[in-house]
C-alpha cells in the first residue's frame, strides 16, 4: 500500500490534500497501519474482543444453576483472590452452592495454625477474574482473613 501511494504521488500533478480521490487510499492505509501495529491493539482490538465475548459468552443468558462446576473452578483458579490465599488452602473444592446471582465455592484451609474454610464468591454475570472475592472463616463462623483486592486496569 505504501508502494502504491508512492507511485501515485510520483505521477500526481497536485498535492494529496487537494486531490479528494486519494483520500480513500490514505484512510485505508491508516486503518491497515492501526490494525497491523501491536502497540495500538489495546485501543481497538482488546475492546472488540471484550465486546465479542460479552455477546457470545457460552454461559450468557443461562440460569444460575446451569454453569458447570469445572467452569467455576477454572475462573476461581485464575483469579487474584485465589492467588492471595493459595498457600493457605488444604483441599480441593469442598462444597459449592448458588444463591441469587452468585456461586459460592468452599475449600478447607488453615490460618494461623487453626482450621478454617475459604469461601470464594463467584458472580454469574461478571466473568472478569477480579470480580471474584474470598474470605477465610474459622469454625466459629468468624471471618479471620479477607484480602484487600486492588483494582487493576487493563
Amino acid at each position: 500500500m505504501l508502494l502504491a501511494t508512492s507511485i501515485a504521488a510520483t505521477f500526481a500533478t497536485a498535492g494529496w490534500w487537494t486531490a479528494g480521490r486519494w483520500l480513500p487510499l490514505l484512510v485505508v492505509e491508516a486503518a491497515a497501519f492501526a490494525m497491523l501495529s501491536a502497540e495500538l491493539d489495546r485501543y481497538w482490538l482488546l475492546p472488540l474482543r471484550r465486546f465479542r465475548t460479552r455477546l457470545s459468552h457460552p454461559y450468557a443468558g443461562t440460569a444460575s444453576g446451569t454453569t458447570p462446576l469445572a467452569a467455576t473452578q477454572r475462573r476461581v483458579l485464575l483469579s487474584p483472590a485465589y492467588r492471595a490465599v493459595d498457600g493457605l488452602l488444604r483441599s480441593d473444592i469442598h462444597d459449592y452452592w448458588d444463591e441469587d446471582d452468585w456461586r459460592f465455592v468452599s475449600y478447607a484451609a488453615r490460618y494461623d495454625g487453626r482450621r478454617a474454610t475459604a469461601v470464594f464468591a463467584v458472580p454469574h454475570q461478571d466473568s472478569t477474574p477480579e470480580s471474584i472475592r474470598v474470605a477465610l472463616v474459622d469454625d466459629a463462623g468468624l471471618t479471620v482473613y479477607r484480602p484487600i483486592m486492588l483494582a487493576t486496569t487493563g
